[in-house]
Protein backbone atom coordinates (compact mmCIF):
# COMPACT_ATOMS: atom_id res chain seq x y z
CA UNK A 1 0.00 0.00 0.00
CA UNK A 2 1.32 3.52 -0.32
CA UNK A 3 2.75 5.30 2.37
CA UNK A 4 -0.31 8.41 1.89
CA UNK A 5 -2.57 5.97 2.19
CA UNK A 6 -1.02 4.03 5.14
CA UNK A 7 -0.08 6.92 7.10
CA UNK A 8 -1.08 6.76 10.79
CA UNK A 9 -1.08 10.81 10.97
CA UNK A 10 -4.94 12.05 11.55
CA UNK A 11 -6.44 12.94 8.18
CA UNK A 12 -7.71 16.61 8.53
CA UNK A 13 -11.26 17.13 9.59
CA UNK A 14 -13.75 18.26 6.89
CA UNK A 15 -14.21 21.37 6.51
CA UNK A 16 -18.23 23.16 6.65
CA UNK A 17 -19.78 22.60 3.07
CA UNK A 18 -16.96 20.20 2.15
CA UNK A 19 -18.00 17.03 0.41
CA UNK A 20 -15.88 13.64 0.79
CA UNK A 21 -14.29 14.35 -2.96
CA UNK A 22 -13.00 17.70 -1.74
CA UNK A 23 -11.66 16.48 1.62
CA UNK A 24 -9.83 13.28 -0.30
CA UNK A 25 -8.45 16.04 -3.25
CA UNK A 26 -7.06 18.37 0.02
CA UNK A 27 -5.38 15.50 1.50
CA UNK A 28 -3.83 14.34 -1.41
CA UNK A 29 -2.96 17.97 -2.91
CA UNK A 30 1.05 17.53 -4.14
CA UNK A 31 1.18 14.03 -3.54
CA UNK A 32 1.37 13.86 -8.14
CA UNK A 33 4.81 14.82 -8.26
CA UNK A 34 5.63 12.00 -5.51
CA UNK A 35 8.38 9.08 -7.49
CA UNK A 36 5.66 6.25 -6.64
CA UNK A 37 2.61 8.02 -8.16
CA UNK A 38 4.46 10.54 -11.23
CA UNK A 39 4.39 7.41 -13.80
CA UNK A 40 1.20 6.20 -12.64
CA UNK A 41 -1.85 5.70 -15.27
CA UNK A 42 -5.05 7.65 -14.27
CA UNK A 43 -6.59 3.91 -13.63
CA UNK A 44 -4.17 3.25 -11.07
CA UNK A 45 -4.54 5.87 -9.46
CA UNK A 46 -8.25 5.10 -9.24
CA UNK A 47 -7.01 1.46 -7.83
CA UNK A 48 -5.02 3.07 -5.26
CA UNK A 49 -7.55 5.77 -4.43
CA UNK A 50 -10.42 2.98 -4.16
CA UNK A 51 -8.04 1.13 -2.06
CA UNK A 52 -7.44 -1.77 -4.07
Amino acid sequence: MHAACSSNAASPARQEGETSGQKLVRRLRGFGTEPTTADMSGEELMDLLRGE
